[in-house]
């Protein structure tokens, strides 16, 4: 039995090794921890697709919006999203709507919950919503998300996170 391997293979194997060892650094990279334990993922949230938007806002009414997400502080790609709202009440210029996000990331899914207030069919410029739960990496996750308006399709999202394995 030869216990010896030619080299090609020693160095595929090691080509390999290295590679599992750099993936969970590079993902963990993405979180930065925060003084009480817990940990911040700041991404893009990118709209690229929209259902059911009423011409006019109809309490009960549900629309919804898909899109893609980005680390912020590199670009580089970090999933994907989904927003389903119903509208709760109209009164004129404002619409109120309880809506439910889920991104889906590379490292397991983040949902969160709330409702806000579009004040002239422009939704807010920043507003919070709670984080509800989570899957994968983030299976036990409680905290909180901040969204900041960047441009007409994009969000600044700052989650703080508990609970993250």
């Amino acid at each position: 039995m030869n216990l010896l391997r030619p080299k090609g293979a020693l160095a595929v194997g090691a080509l390999a090794l290295s590679a599992a060892m750099l993936t969970p650094a590079t993902a963990m990279a993405t979180e930065e921890a925060t003084p009480g334990g817990g940990k911040v993922l700041d991404i893009v949230s990118q709209t690229t697709g929209a259902f059911g938007v009423p011409p006019a806002a109809v309490a009960g009414t549900q629309f919804g919006f898909t899109g893609v997400n980005y680390l912020y502080d590199t670009g580089k790609p970090f999933g994907t999203h989904g927003v389903q709202c119903l509208i709760m009440a109209v009164e004129a210029p404002d619409v109120v709507s309880q809506c439910i996000e889920t991104f889906d990331t590379p490292r397991g899914q983040i949902t969160v919950q709330g409702i806000k207030t579009d004040r002239g069919n422009r939704q807010p410029d920043e507003f919070t919503e709670a984080v509800t739960g989570g899957t994968g990496h983030y299976a036990h996750v409680t905290g909180y998300a901040d969204f900041s308006r960047l441009d007409v399709s994009s969000y600044r999202v700052v989650f703080h996170l508990r609970n993250v394995k």
